[in-house]
């Protein structure tokens, strides 16, 4: 008899949001600032906000982070990647313009063989997306 191991986890969460994509952009694209609407304590970012670009996060009574900011489309989406050991776990930020306003989806999706490692510890953080998404409205439409 042969084990299956799931080798891929996924939260996410939508939300119509009234504001513009590019104040939604200008909230995302604020590192330094991310504390404001994601549960993390700190974080920063070397450089412009572009593909490849590196930063770090420091997890509220957690630890430090390396990321690295991917698939970057100005005032669309893009993927904020943290590498575990033979794991990957990204933060996608997508928005599109529906019936004049924008329809935001945040998500968490890890994957890769040692994902049953770090399941636990991903699956507790991915449970903030919701209270994410909430805190960028109320800042998107201030």
């Amino acid at each position: 008899m042969m084990l299956r191991v799931k080798k891929m986890y996924q939260e996410e969460v939508v939300k119509e949001i009234d504001s513009t994509k590019e104040k939604i952009w200008s909230i995302w694209t604020d590192v330094e600032n991310w504390n404001q609407w994601i549960g993390i304590e700190s974080s920063k970012l070397e450089g412009n906000f572009e593909n490849g670009a590196k930063g770090s996060s420091k997890a509220i009574n957690g630890p430090s982070s390396s990321f690295t900011i991917e698939d970057v489309v100005e005032n669309e989406f893009f993927i904020c990647r943290i590498k575990l050991p033979l794991c990957t776990v990204d933060g996608g930020h997508e928005m599109k313009e529906e019936n004049g306003k924008i329809k935001v989806k945040l998500y968490i999706k890890a994957y890769g063989p040692l994902l049953f490692v770090f399941k636990g510890m991903i699956k507790k953080e991915s449970k903030g997306i919701t209270k994410a998404i909430e805190k960028l409205a109320e800042l998107a439409i201030e």
